[in-house]
């Protein structure tokens, strides 16, 4: 989602492993939407370790903060 709690995309696979995760992020995310600073996930495993495995690759002062939910799935965001 971006800051005005609009999605900007997602990608449904019949299995969520790391590499395919960490493939979405690079080829789908990154290439519309350039690296973010900060990503909002679930508490999904292989979203984790794609973003920490794209991490590694990055210099220090572009690493991508990870911000997790255990029920991100299920929260709406509210505008004030």
């Amino acid at each position: 989602m971006d800051e005005h709690g609009q999605t900007i995309d997602i990608y449904l696979l019949k299995r969520r492993d790391t590499t395919s995760v960490k493939r979405f992020f690079q080829k789908k995310c990154f290439r519309s939407s350039g690296i973010p600073e900060k990503v909002n996930i679930d508490k999904s495993g292989s979203n984790t370790a794609a973003l920490k495995a794209i991490n590694k690759d990055l210099k220090s002062e572009d690493k991508i903060l990870i911000r997790q939910n255990k029920y991100l799935n299920n929260l709406m965001p509210v505008k004030c």
